[in-house]
């Protein structure tokens, strides 16, 4: 015992002699006490959220208003309903978001240049702006992000599996859908996602998707998304049987042939 004691002392006095010793058992205690029972705190205080207000009547007013109010959130922007499907009436339609893009590749996208990829996007600026960007309603919806009814997915069985990894595999989904009586193709300006461009098809090695469509369906995708789905026309409406020049046909037949006789090299 006496021994123990003896041993207990020695180090009490090697400790108080060590001033950095006595900083860290002491000091730091102090400073990790001041700092998580002040500075560091687990109370959630300006979480930003979105609404999404279906019933629009007083009690679901007055509870966004508290939220408002409230210093735990903030609401940062509205966010649109399911109105614009609702309002079709049927669900033999395919809807897609308008894209923004550095650099637009046809009259169904908008240009702003806010990165090309994740290290240089500018996403304060986007959220911003997005809004104010000028775009209407346009006709010929192809691509991502898209939403179709699920009834109808099932019916023509999504996208086709010899397009794979995804060269055109977008034209012949809406043309599976024409077939199926879709008549509604439809760019929502509303809704608006940033595109940097092409980053995930350049991974990849790219099908011969254009022959692929033109032996399947006797057309090119070209005829398909100008005379079909009028693609870039400001909507109207659904789209009517279109009615292509003989002119049109023959290139067409021509294509049709030429696609049969192709054969992808080695």
């Amino acid at each position: 015992m006496n021994q123990f004691i003896s041993f207990v002392k020695k180090e009490f006095h090697h400790i108080f002699r060590d001033k950095r010793t006595m900083f860290i058992l002491l000091g730091m205690p102090i400073v990790q006490i001041i700092i998580f029972g002040f500075a560091l705190t687990n109370e959630v205080k300006n979480s930003k959220i979105v609404v999404l207000d279906q019933s629009k009547d007083a009690t679901t007013a007055s509870l966004i208003q508290e939220l408002s109010a409230s210093a735990y959130f903030e609401i940062e922007k509205p966010i649109y309903s399911n109105d614009e499907i609702e309002k079709i009436g049927h669900k033999y339609f395919f809807l897609s978001s308008t894209v923004i893009e550095p650099v637009a590749l046809n009259t169904c996208t908008i240009e702003k240049d806010y990165g090309t990829d994740i290290k240089t996007f500018d996403e304060k600026k986007l959220l911003t702006e997005f809004a104010s960007l000028n775009m209407h309603d346009w006709s010929g919806a192809t691509w991502p992000p898209n939403i179709v009814h699920k009834d109808v997915w099932d019916l023509i069985g999504g996208y086709s599996i010899e397009f794979t990894p995804g060269m055109y595999s977008d034209p012949d989904f809406s043309m599976k859908l024409w077939l199926a009586g879709v008549r509604i193709f439809k760019g929502v300006s509303a809704s608006r996602v940033y595109h940097f461009g092409s980053v995930s098809v350049k991974r990849v090695k790219q099908n011969k998707g254009y022959y692929t469509f033109v032996a399947k369906w006797g057309i090119t995708q070209n005829t398909f998304s100008k005379y079909f789905l009028r693609r870039g026309e400001q909507y109207t409406g659904p789209l009517k049987e279109p009615s292509l020049a003989k002119t049109k046909k023959l290139n067409n037949i021509f294509k049709q042939l030429k696609a049969a006789f192709y054969r992808e090299p080695a």
